[in-house]
């Protein structure tokens, strides 16, 4: 059932990405790596920020010598 589960929300994930995109023409490098250049620098800052956090906070932790199951 999980499987199932699974396959179905991937398949819907990506139909209605496709459908999302498909009129997107990407021309460039530029226009499919960072969006047209229209993300600020806060945005991607953000993106980074928030995408190391875990790692970070497990390393201190460890570093410290305190519990990761807080």
């Amino acid at each position: 059932m999980v499987l199932i589960t699974f396959l179905f929300f991937t398949v819907l994930v990506a139909v209605g990405t496709y459908y999302f995109v498909k009129d997107d023409h990407i021309n460039n490098k530029d226009d499919y790596f960072l969006g047209g250049r229209s993300l600020s620098g806060g945005v991607i800052a953000g993106s980074l920020l928030f995408t190391i956090y875990p790692f970070i906070k497990t390393h201190t932790n460890k570093l410290t010598g305190r519990s990761t199951n807080e």
